[in-house]
C-alpha cells in the first residue's frame, strides 16, 4: 500500500471518534483552506465569498450562511468559470469529468487526485466497517461512456478498486447488456462483491431466483447512484444470500455518507465535505427533519464546489450512534427534490418507500415507478409479478388518500420494464408538478 494512502488512512479511522468539538476544528481547517483559495484564485468566487472573510482576511465561519448557494444549473452554466487555472502538484493531476444530466443539464468540470484518494479512503473505511475483505474481488456493473463499453465474455478487469490492496481483482460489465447475460459473467467472476444501482440488483436477483442467486457466491452487495428502498435489503438477502450496504456519493464531490453497520443510518464523512440540509428558507434543519442537501467538498481545488445544491433531499438524524463514531448522521436520503408531491392546497411530501412497501398489499410487483401527473393524479407504474393476482385498485385508491392526499386519484399502470435515466439511474419518484419527471 502507498505510504501516503496508509497514513490518510490511518487519519480517516481518528477522525471518526474524535470528540465533536475537535471534530469541527478539524472540518473548519479544511474548509478555510478549500475557501481561501477558491477566494484568491477563482473570480467566481471572489465577490461570493467576502461575508466569511474580515477586513483583516480572517476566516469566520459564523457568516457561512450568507454564502450564496451554488446550485446545479448556475454551476452547469458557468463551469468553466469555476475551475482553477492550475495547482501545484501535492493537489493531484487534473482530469475533466463529464456527469450525465439526469434531468438536469449535464456538468462538466475538473477534479483533482486529492478527490480521488479521498473517495477511495472513504470506500475503505466503509469495508472495513461492514468486514469487507478489500483483498478479495468486486465485480461493478454500471453504465459505461459509449466509447469505454467492455465487450463480453470478458468485460472490464482491471485491479486495486481499494487502494489498500492493489493487487485485488476489479470487474466491471456496462449494464445495458442483457440480464441473463449479466449473471453468467456474474457466475464466471466468481466476485464476492457487487457494485451497482440498488434497482438494478433488485432486477438482477429477481431474474436470478434463489438458487442461482446464492450459487453466485455474493456477500455483499454496494448500493451507488440511487436512493435505496427498504424492500431492496429483504430482496438482496432473500434471493442472494447477501447484505446491501448503501453509498451516499456524487461524481462532483466524492462520498458524502455511507451506511452504518450498527444503526442503518448514513455517516457523513467529515473529512470529506461539509453537509448542510437546509429548510426552505434556508435555515438549517432540526433532527428529524428534512430539508434539501447542500454540500461544500473539500479536496476538489480545480473545480471548487461551495455550498453547491445537489438536487437532493435527506433527514438529518440526531447523535449519537451506538456504534461509536462521532461522525454527523443522515438518517435517510429522501431523493430527489424534483420528487416532491405538491398538491393544491400547498400540502407537499416527499414519498418514502415504506410508501412502496405498503402498496404491495394492493399489487404485487417487482420494479415500480410513482409519478405525479397534475394535482390531482398520481400513476403508479409497475412491473407485475408473475402470477400475481390482479390489483386491488379501491384499496390502492383508499391508501392513497389516507396517506398522501384526501384530494388524490391513483391509477396503477402495468408495463413490461422501467425505463432508467441517461445515468443508468432508476427514479422512484417523480413529479411533474415540483420538477421534470425525466420521460
Amino acid at each position: 500500500m502507498d505510504q501516503t494512502f496508509s497514513r490518510y488512512l490511518t487519519a480517516l479511522n481518528q477522525i471518526e471518534k474524535l470528540p465533536m468539538p475537535q471534530l469541527l476544528r478539524y472540518r473548519q481547517g479544511l474548509l478555510e483552506r478549500l475557501v481561501r483559495h477558491a477566494h484568491d484564485n477563482i473570480d467566481f468566487y471572489r465577490e461570493r465569498l467576502k461575508p466569511v472573510f474580515g477586513a483583516d482576511r480572517s476566516f469566520d465561519f459564523a457568516h457561512w450562511h450568507e454564502v450564496p448557494i451554488l446550485e446545479r444549473r448556475e454551476a452547469a452554466r458557468d463551469s468553466s468559470r469555476l475551475r482553477a487555472a492550475a495547482l501545484p502538484e501535492n493537489y493531484g493531476a487534473i482530469h475533466e469529468i463529464r456527469t450525465s444530466g439526469t434531468a438536469e443539464l449535464p456538468l462538466t468540470f475538473t477534479s483533482n487526485g486529492l478527490v480521488t484518494m479521498a473517495a477511495n479512503g472513504a470506500l475503505t473505511q466503509l469495508c472495513r466497517w461492514h468486514g469487507i475483505d478489500t483483498a478479495r474481488a468486486l465485480a461493478t456493473i454500471k453504465l459505461y461512456p459509449d466509447s469505454e463499453i467492455p465487450s463480453l465474455p470478458d468485460g472490464d478487469h482491471t485491479t486495486g478498486w481499494s487502494w489498500a490492496n492493489p493487487e485485488a481483482d476489479a470487474f466491471g460489465l456496462d449494464m445495458r447488456v442483457p440480464i441473463p447475460q449479466q449473471l453468467a459473467w456474474l457466475e464466471s467472476k466468481k466476485a464476492p462483491y457487487l457494485a451497482t444501482t440498488p434497482s438494478h440488483a433488485m432486477a438482477l436477483a429477481y431474474s436470478a431466483g434463489p438458487e442461482l442467486g446464492r450459487a453466485l457466491g455474493l456477500s455483499f452487495v454496494m448500493a451507488i447512484a440511487e436512493t435505496v428502498l427498504p424492500r431492496a435489503r429483504a430482496v438482496i438477502r432473500e434471493l442472494f444470500g447477501a447484505t446491501l450496504v448503501a453509498i451516499y456519493s456524487c461524481q462532483e464531490i466524492g462520498f458524502i455518507a455511507t451506511e452504518c453497520p450498527v444503526s442503518g443510518q448514513y455517516h457523513i464523512i467529515a473529512d470529506n465535505a461539509l453537509v448542510e440540509i437546509l429548510r426552505p428558507d434556508g435555515s438549517p434543519v432540526e433532527p428529524g427533519e428534512t430539508g434539501r442537501v447542500v454540500v461544500t467538498g473539500f479536496y476538489n481545488y480545480a473545480t471548487p464546489f461551495i455550498r453547491y445544491a445537489l438536487g437532493d433531499v435527506a433527514t438529518l438524524a440526531a447523535g449519537p450512534c451506538p456504534c461509536g463514531r462521532t461522525l454527523p448522521l443522515l438518517a435517510q436520503v429522501e431523493g430527489r427534490t424534483r420528487a416532491e408531491f405538491v398538491f393544491r392546497d400547498g400540502t407537499r411530501m416527499w414519498p418514502r418507500g415504506v410508501h412502496a412497501d405498503a402498496i404491495r398489499r394492493f399489487i404485487a410487483y417487482r420494479e415500480f415507478q410513482m409519478v405525479q401527473m397534475d394535482y390531482e393524479t398520481i400513476e403508479f407504474r409497475y412491473v407485475p409479478q408473475p402470477g400475481a393476482l390482479s390489483p386491488d385498485h379501491d384499496g390502492l385508491q383508499g391508501y392513497a388518500r389516507e396517506n398522501f392526499h384526501p384530494s388524490i386519484a391513483i391509477r396503477a399502470v402495468s408495463v413490461t420494464e422501467i425505463p432508467k435515466g441517461r445515468s443508468g439511474k432508476h427514479e422512484h419518484f417523480l413529479s411533474r408538478v415540483s420538477g421534470d419527471d425525466g420521460n
